[in-house]
């Protein structure tokens, strides 16, 4: 008989320091009580989800309204993450817009450039506004060492669908990762995402 009572019920029970008795008035009372004790609840989770809804809703509007330049070399760029430190590499990860005319010059290429831990692994995602048009340009991804010519470690190609490109650091260092979008056709808004998975 006790094991089918509800939980919350014996809860009570417990707290006014009493037996689990048979008695209309009190188990009027405790009902009472459990049903403004689960009300309670509900309204927190339910203003908690709100809540965190719209602190979310507010950090990804003005995310998305703050303008800078993630570029070292051209392109524009709307992005939720840290500026370059003093060497010129970013943090990541990096997730944001990017805005791209392949019909010029300076608006076909944009630059990142990281400093990475060997055994590091990045995934690259780009998301192109044009599906049917197939290739849009390069992912290049060089080693910088200074006073020697950047070295190409790694090419992708990139198409204008949701693409994602998997990057495994092999020596500890100074990257640079070029999205140069070759199609002088291609126009659009990219988003770009590039985060360590490892």
């Amino acid at each position: 008989m006790i094991d089918k009572i509800d939980s919350m019920i014996k809860q009570e029970f417990e707290r006014l320091g009493l037996n689990i008795v048979e008695s209309e008035g009190l188990a009027e009372l405790v009902i009472t009580r459990v049903r403004h004790e689960r009300m309670r609840r509900i309204l927190i989770a339910t203003g908690s989800g709100l809540l965190v809804a719209g602190v979310l809703g507010l950090v990804i509007f003005l995310g998305g309204n703050s303008q800078s330049q993630i570029s070292e070399v051209t392109g524009t760029s709307l992005t939720f993450s840290q500026p370059a430190n003093a060497n010129g590499s970013f943090a990541l990860p990096q997730v944001g817009y990017v805005d791209i005319d392949g019909s010029q010059p300076n608006k076909s290429v944009v630059s990142y450039l990281f400093d990475l831990q060997q055994g590091w692994i990045l995934q690259e995602i780009t998301d192109s506004p044009n599906p049917s048009m197939g290739s849009v340009g390069l992912i290049q991804i060089y080693r910088v060492v200074e006073g020697q010519d950047d070295q190409l470690v790694q090419q992708y190609e990139m198409s204008s669908r949701t693409q994602m490109n998997q990057f495994e650091v092999p020596t500890t260092g100074q990257y640079r990762m070029d999205l140069k979008f070759t199609d002088k056709t291609f126009k659009g808004r990219v988003r770009v995402a590039i985060v360590r998975s490892k």
